[in-house]
């Protein structure tokens, strides 16, 4: 069985010996998001291969998607007045019986953020390591060069918070609040 991945396609075949028995591609678009992880499998006529030997040579990455300007700016530019006194901290507060995440200004504002930013997350037992921090590792060679790709990552995706689980070489880069565990009030300055 031989796949074939190219920036457009995947193209598979079924061979013989040297007779080519089945060939089939798939077209990627823009509407087709295509799998980047997980165990290669055919299935023909409820028969069912696991490959457990797979070897994939990479010859040309794809390059990174073109991402939109966010749609949430981030807190410091969230036009509006304050709704309490300024306190210089990020803080949740009630006002007229509902809660309200606030910025050091007095500003409400929505906290948008993900879990686990983190370089050394996700250890599996199994293998004896994280695979991700050993990939990002060869990626980028050092924390500060992930942190610096993480951060520019998360304000172009719309983030203006460092979630639970965040790496603190992330603190004090234009992302603010952050948390430090997940509970109403236990926001850190930047």
């Amino acid at each position: 069985m031989e796949i074939n991945l190219s920036v457009a396609t995947i193209t598979g075949r079924i061979l013989d010996g040297s007779n080519e028995v089945v060939r089939t591609s798939f077209e990627l678009n823009k509407e087709v998001k295509a799998v980047k992880v997980g165990r290669p499998i055919r299935r023909v006529s409820g028969m069912r291969a696991r490959f457990g030997n797979a070897v994939a040579d990479i010859t040309q990455t794809a390059p990174e998607p073109i991402v939109a300007a966010p749609q949430i700016p981030a807190w410091t530019t969230r036009p509006g007045r304050a709704i309490v006194q300024s306190s210089g901290f990020f803080r949740t507060t009630e006002v007229d019986g509902r809660w309200w995440l606030v910025d050091p200004q007095g500003k409400p504002f929505f906290a948008v953020g993900t879990d686990h930013v983190n370089y050394l997350a996700h250890f599996c037992e199994k293998l004896g390591y994280a695979p991700y921090s050993r990939n990002v590792q060869a990626k980028f060679g050092s924390e500060e060069a992930w942190a610096m790709n993480a951060i520019e990552r998360l304000k172009a995706w719309g983030f203006n918070e460092l979630p639970v689980g965040h790496n603190p070489s992330l603190r004090h880069h234009g992302l603010a609040p952050y948390a430090l565990r997940f509970a109403w009030g236990q926001f850190c300055a930047p």
